[in-house]
């Protein structure tokens, strides 16, 4: 049961950084791309741009919510476990 937890810790670890990545590697193509036809005057604007990376940041926030949802799940369930069992104890040296 253990091992299934650190392999699962260690992909979601992985998956985080590939969309981590990815984000930021669009990121620098709309940066860099959307520059050089600002400055070629290629019908590409500023504004554009500003649109494009508003884009990119509705397409990565929920992908970036989804990959802490699961961290997230699993913190709450842990901490929630944790004050049970304390309570517990707290219970029986009451007694």
């Amino acid at each position: 049961m253990r091992q299934a937890g650190v392999r699962q810790a260690y992909m979601m670890r992985w998956f985080f950084l590939t969309v981590s990545l990815i984000s930021a590697v669009g990121s620098v193509v709309v940066f860099w791309g959307g520059g050089l036809l600002v400055l070629r005057g290629a019908g590409f604007t500023i504004g554009t741009m500003v649109a494009f990376t508003a884009y990119l940041g509705m397409l990565y926030g929920p992908l970036s919510a989804l990959t802490n949802a699961r961290m997230d799940l699993a913190t709450s369930s842990s901490a929630s476990s944790g004050s049970s069992r304390s309570s517990t104890c707290l219970l029986r040296s009451r007694s």
